[in-house]
């Protein structure tokens, strides 16, 4: 087993530290063992070189950590989930793109936002391939088309379109770092 040097700190919401890395164990490789470790959500800076980077370092893993999705285990590195990254950094304008383009579904029974919104983060994470949706959500391809129907009708924004796929990605993303749902009712 690789043994790691590093120093940390407890604080109110998080377990911070500094790791040095060297040799074989990469950033890669401490983000897997941190993974196997983690009971909550895991934000990792950029590797640096020296002390003077650490506040810098300090708000990157912050903002990393922001961006996961609450209430879970996941790992998030700075520099390689710009999207979320960017969308945690300035949670109000956030929060104003989610219910700006996303407000509709939002606004639906939180069952049925659920279902919608699912519907299209596994679209998303498929490459807007429409048969694999199905396939991992086990529906029928016509149910996830009717879905995503719903949601373009909602929302004014169309997947054939290259806004309305930036502008419903980005809001999805918004929804799941602030960890927005639908109306309880």
């Amino acid at each position: 087993s690789t043994r790691l040097h590093s120093t940390w700190r407890v604080e109110v919401d998080a377990h911070v530290g500094i790791v040095a890395l060297g040799g074989r164990t990469g950033a890669a490789k401490l983000g897997e063992h941190l993974a196997e470790l983690a009971t909550g959500p895991v934000g990792l800076s950029e590797p640096y070189r020296g002390l003077d980077r650490t506040p810098a370092a300090l708000r990157e893993a912050r903002l990393a950590m922001a961006a996961a999705t609450p209430g879970g285990r996941e790992l998030v590195r700075y520099g390689q989930a710009p999207v979320p990254v960017l969308l945690a950094g300035a949670p109000e304008a956030a929060a104003l793109v989610a219910r700006a383009v996303l407000g509709p579904v939002l606004a639906l029974p939180a069952a049925e936002c659920d279902l919608l919104l699912d519907t299209l983060r596994t679209w998303y994470a498929e490459q807007g391939a429409t048969s694999a949706a199905a396939q991992r959500l086990h529906l029928h391809r016509n149910t996830v088309r009717y879905r995503l129907r719903r949601v373009e009708e909602l929302t004014g924004r169309y997947l054939t379109r290259p806004v309305g796929v930036a502008e419903l990605h980005l809001a999805l993303e918004a929804v799941r770092v602030l960890g927005l749902r639908g109306a309880e009712g």
